[in-house]
């Protein structure tokens, strides 16, 4: 058994994926092989990985375009790795990525586990933009913190028999991994690695770039995570996490002129928590986003002054 599985999903990334693929090959630990599964790619995403004659590499090709989470479960199932990781096809990991997890792996001597590590997020030049660091609190659980930070999939490595049992859901476009994440936080230890090991890069047709509404997506994974009963969070966590998601979409939908939408997560806003005190910016959103509502805007910020 080969220590490490890593597994690339991928759809017509022909410019990105070389980079992806080669980042594995440069890795200082040679412990791995590669599943890259091309989901029906329509460009020539196909030759660039058909270049490859690294007997460590196989390639899994869908006939239709399954999607990102579909595609990685059937990575989940080629794999022969003890650990499974993952890196989508327009990111990249550093060299010492492996290594550093293995090291870490041989120390607490092969834990049945999710482990990860920190992320730099980087422009299309390779310019980086910010890291995460992530850093755990005491003070909320391991299902609450996995929540609230979300944990970059590309710096994961997972002990096959977790996947075993949990996969990524196949109806969520968006948060599939945060679901995920949860449900192993909720049964399995999460180990933290504070090195910066890999690179997720920022361009224009990154998912989050290409939904445009990205809010009502997180609002579903969100329903979904708080309906499992495997995954227990207080109630308090729950309405918190409702009135921001809430509140974006009074935000999102005023700012494109639909104020009835607008009005009704208002209302939404206000019944998960009536005592926030981020109803009244919720309210002046609505207000402001109506016809005339630039005028009473600037009457408003008048009588500020």
């Amino acid at each position: 058994m080969v220590l490490f599985s890593i597994v690339i999903p991928t759809y017509n990334r022909a410019a990105f994926v070389k980079k992806a693929v080669d980042s594995v090959i440069a890795q200082t630990c040679s412990d791995w092989e590669l599943i890259v599964v091309d989901d029906a790619s329509t460009d020539h995403t196909m030759d660039v990985l058909n270049s490859y004659a690294d007997p460590r590499i196989r390639i899994v090709r869908n006939t239709l375009n399954l999607e990102r989470s579909a595609s990685r479960n059937k990575g989940i199932e080629a794999a022969r790795g003890e650990y499974i990781c993952f890196l989508d096809s327009d990111d990249y990991y550093f060299p010492q990525h492996l290594e550093i997890l293995r090291h870490e792996v041989e120390l607490l001597n092969h834990p049945v586990a999710l482990i990860h590590t920190n992320v730099s997020v980087r422009d299309i030049s390779d310019h980086e933009l910010r890291q995460i660091n992530y850093s755990y609190s005491s003070i909320r659980s391991k299902t609450e913190w996995v929540l609230s930070n979300h944990i970059q999939p590309n710096a994961v490595a997972i002990h096959h028999s977790i996947l075993n049992r949990f996969r990524f859901d196949t109806t969520l476009s968006i948060n599939e991994d945060v679901y995920l994440f949860a449900q192993i936080a909720a049964a399995f230890p999460i180990l933290h690695i504070p090195e910066l090991t890999v690179a997720w890069v920022h361009h224009l047709s990154n998912t989050t770039k290409l939904i445009h509404d990205y809010i009502s997506p997180q609002l579903l994974a969100t329903r979904k995570i708080f309906n499992d009963s495997s995954i227990l969070v207080p109630q308090s966590f729950k309405k918190n996490k409702y009135f921001e998601l809430y509140s974006q979409l009074v935000y999102f939908y005023a700012s494109n002129k639909k104020s009835i939408l607008s009005g009704r997560y208002f209302i939404k806003a206000i019944s998960v928590a009536p005592f926030n005190k981020g109803n009244w910016n919720n309210f002046l959103n609505v207000i402001y986003h109506l016809p005339g509502g630039k005028w009473l805007k600037k009457t408003m910020q008048l009588f500020n002054r």
